[in-house]
């Protein structure tokens, strides 16, 4: 119901504020007096577009205000806008050259937020518009106010309001929920994959040394078998030598010190010898070994790409991790 009109400076009209009751009230008036401009202010404060073409000639903007009463519907419209719930709302729309203004109960506002609050607030209607009787809408709200449902309906919205706000806060917490578990599991991921690593700065670091070595396996194998044929040949020739310095020694004593010196040589070339064929002994026979290293050295290089941290780092973060899913 319109409780309230103020117009100035629209189209022919300079001023006017009209103050209305309950009730039937008629505008009477000749052709031209401004009935039409009365409606056409209420159409703009309902939220039909308009722009300047509508301020007073002379005038640098023109004013609608108006105060409506919308009981429990308006009510519930407000709420749900976001604004102090109330069965009043005051409009206010302003046209001017610069920009157009629209507030609602004081705050600025869209004209698309205009329209859906006030829609079904005032009824203009032409002739023969008996139709809206027909509404399943207007029917089920003249037989509420019929029936004196209109304060029970009030409070089933406020109830039922509280019921969506609970709602909402359970989905909240459950989403919440929802996350913290994620966390968690997100959490335990990291820690099992740096668990299965186990990472060791020393580990590492003789995985790269063995590396090295076997990736020159061939070379080595070669070179330590050339190296045995060579110390096989040596000790041949080692042997006749302490053999003939023993013979020298047991003629002539000066031969001793010598003879005594090349058996020492003889058996540590020997004992070389013995050294360097348990070493080729244990020389991997394929690449297995090799591929072992490089897969292990994988793992390590993809958590330091992945954690951006070295060795010692991810030490450190599993320390961390572990902290934090102790909280």
């Amino acid at each position: 119901m319109l409780l309230e009109l103020k117009i100035n400076n629209l189209v022919l009209i300079e001023n006017v504020h009209l103050e209305l009751d309950k009730g039937f009230v008629v505008f009477t008036g000749e052709t031209g007096a401004g009935k039409s401009l009365l409606v056409k202010a209420i159409k703009l404060l309902l939220g039909e577009k308009g722009g300047v073409n509508y301020i007073r000639p002379g005038e640098k903007e023109g004013e609608i205000e108006a105060i409506i009463w919308g009981g429990e519907r308006l009510f519930q419209k407000l709420q749900e806008a976001g604004y102090e719930p109330q069965e009043e709302i005051h409009i206010k729309r302003i046209f001017s050259f610069n920009k157009q203004k629209i507030y609602i109960n004081g705050s600025p506002a869209t004209l698309t937020e205009l329209s859906k609050l006030t829609k079904d607030l005032i009824l203009l209607t032409s002739q023969h518009e008996f139709y809206t009787l027909l509404s399943s809408e207007k029917q089920l709200e003249f037989l509420d106010q019929f029936l004196g449902l209109i304060s029970f309906l009030k409070d089933y919205r406020e109830l039922y309001h509280k019921y969506k706000d609970l709602i909402s806060q359970i989905k909240d917490l459950e989403e919440k929920i929802a996350s913290a578990q994620l966390k968690k599991d997100f959490l335990l991921f990291q820690i099992r994959e740096l668990e299965e690593l186990n990472p060791n700065p020393e580990e590492e670091e003789n995985l790269q040394r063995e590396r090295e070595k076997l990736k020159n396996l061939s070379f080595l194998k070669e070179k330590t078998q050339l190296l045995l044929s060579n110390l096989e040949e040596m000790e041949t020739n080692f042997y006749q030598i302490v053999s003939t310095f023993e013979s020298l020694s047991k003629i002539e004593h000066r031969f001793k010190d010598p003879f005594s010196r090349v058996y020492f040589m003889y058996y540590e070339l020997k004992e070389i010898t013995r050294d360097l064929i348990d070493y080729a002994s244990h020389l991997p026979e394929d690449d297995t070994a090799l591929n072992e290293i490089e897969e292990r050295l994988s793992k390590y290089e993809k958590l330091k790409r992945k954690y951006k941290r070295d060795t010692q780092g991810l030490i450190k973060l599993l320390e961390e991790l572990k902290e934090e899913i102790d909280l």
